[in-house]
């Protein structure tokens, strides 16, 4: 199951209006100040299609004042571009795709691979396999369309590596993070001409860079 939070609502107008052709002035002060009152979707953890079609409907009724017209159609397309998918149909066939690039990162036995990355990041666990009970651990992780591979066995990957992993809004992950009493860990954005990257390390000597790219 993969998770991914939603930008807020402000950033969804502008993608709406550039995705979906829809009519909106963003450059008008009074619906700017309309937009900016609205929370209803700000923040929304997506974790299946069908969360997906949830935070949709959300939107739809969110915005129902400003935009009266707005099909459920309409507010499927604008989550699916929030997700960073260039349309609905693409989000789903991904979903049922999956990626084509999975990372194998080299973690240790024990709770701390757990702790990081599904309580701390919020990946989910897809599957878990042993050769035997006492033999280590290898399984796949998921969130938002990323992928990644924990393996325990010695050679798979060697600690100390470097990935990169797209996300639709870096800075949404960045405040969960800060937020989070797990691990105590002030990671900072940096920004850059391609875009804007989040650098966090794991218990094990690896680099996990998220990055949202210019758009």
């Amino acid at each position: 199951m993969r998770a991914c939070i939603l930008p807020g609502i402000a950033r969804l107008a502008n993608l709406m209006e550039r995705q979906t052709r829809l009519t909106f002035d963003t450059d008008s002060p009074e619906q700017r100040r309309n937009l900016s009152g609205h929370e209803s979707v700000k923040g929304y953890l997506v974790t299946s299609i069908k969360d997906a079609k949830a935070a949709a409907r959300r939107l739809r009724t969110a915005l129902s004042t400003e935009l009266p017209g707005i099909s459920h159609s309409k507010a499927l397309e604008l989550t699916a571009a929030a997700l960073g998918y260039k349309n609905w149909n693409t989000f789903v066939a991904s979903e049922d795709s999956g990626p084509v690039v999975v990372p194998v990162i080299r973690t240790f036995p024990g709770p701390e691979a757990s702790r990081f990355y599904l309580d701390f990041l919020g990946f989910s666990v897809d599957w878990e396999h042993r050769f035997e009970p006492t033999l280590p651990l290898y399984r796949q992780v998921s969130r938002d369309g990323i992928v990644l591979h924990l393996s325990e066995h010695h050679g798979d990957a060697t600690p100390g590596c470097a990935v990169r992993l797209r996300v639709a809004d870096v800075v949404a992950l960045q405040r969960h993070l800060l937020n989070s009493e797990i691990y105590p860990l002030r990671v900072g954005l940096d920004t850059q001409e391609w875009g804007v990257e989040l650098s966090v390390p794991d218990p094990f000597g690896n680099t996990l860079t998220f990055h949202t790219p210019r758009l």
